[in-house]
């Protein structure tokens, strides 16, 4: 389902470092818009906390990324799930506040990202992302 106020900007890429499954924009505030991704990558025999951890622990290394919330438990269409906020500032963005979720299915793991101004637009379109999460069913 795509959350109100939300559009498809998902552009098939291949040879890039990151593939995108899904790419949702929303309003734009101060030049940014709110967005959500999905990326999947093979996990093998990886629990979903590892790569919550792993997610975590890279996000820390890169020096972008700080104020890290308590990791929370959720579900994504019956998969066990664990997700984060934080700020990051990467590049000529500015201060972002992001949310990930991180979850598991068949091999693959799921990162959810909900990235948003700090603030007001954050905490309007926030909703986007539960209702994302809310849809979710796994094919």
């Amino acid at each position: 389902m795509l959350p109100r106020g939300f559009r498809q900007e998902t552009v098939p890429r291949s040879g890039g470092a990151v593939k995108f499954e899904l790419v949702l924009a929303g309003s734009r505030e101060n030049g940014f818009a709110v967005n959500i991704n999905v990326v999947r990558e093979p996990t093998g025999t990886a629990t979903v906390g590892t790569l919550a951890q792993d997610g975590i622990t890279e996000l820390k290394r890169s020096g972008g990324a700080k104020a890290f919330s308590t990791v929370t438990h959720l579900t994504v269409d019956g998969a066990s799930g664990l997700a984060v906020d934080f700020l990051a500032s990467f590049g000529a963005t500015g201060l972002l506040h992001e949310r990930q979720v991180f979850t598991i299915h068949n091999g693959w793991g799921y990162v959810v990202t909900y990235t948003a101004l700090p603030g007001a637009q954050y905490q309007r379109s926030l909703s986007a992302l539960s209702e994302c999460l809310a849809s979710w069913r796994w094919r």
